[in-house]
């Protein structure tokens, strides 16, 4: 079990509140993200996931919730392997309509694995140093 799957794995079983830093953003992303979104992002930013988020993902868009969205496939704790993946090599980055609660500019990365279409909503956060993208939520499109 990778380090992800257990921190997923861990969140869903616990009300803690608890953080993971997978990565990092690579200078080579930032600039795609600044020229595509205008939202800058600086080189060596921490991606970073909550077990909050983790919880908010699958209430939103896990099990039930999906089934009477006919466009959309629940989220497992499987698909959370692929998070670094889509956040590193995405097929494409978008600015979302939507910003955090503290305004904070929301990205959008997606990526299609084994003929799905993973989406992954992350907030980047410019008020520390060195500015962080933490992980909001994921979905799956058919």
């Amino acid at each position: 079990m990778s380090k992800i799957s257990e921190f997923v794995s861990k969140a869903l079983e616990s009300s803690e509140d608890d953080g993971y830093k997978f990565g990092y953003i690579t200078n080579r992303l930032c600039l795609r993200i600044a020229e595509v979104t205008g939202t800058r992002v600086l080189h060596d930013a921490n991606t970073i996931i909550t077990s909050s988020a983790v919880r908010h993902a699958f209430v939103r868009h896990g099990g039930e919730t999906e089934k009477d969205r006919t466009t959309q496939q629940a989220i497992t704790a499987e698909d959370f392997e692929y998070l670094f993946d889509i956040t590193r090599n995405p097929d494409n980055i978008q600015k979302g309509d939507k910003q955090g609660r503290k305004r904070d500019d929301i990205i959008i990365f997606s990526k299609k694995i084994k003929g799905k279409n993973y989406f992954v909503l992350m907030n980047a956060d410019r008020s520390q140093n060195p500015a962080s993208l933490y992980f909001n939520t994921m979905y799956i499109r058919n």
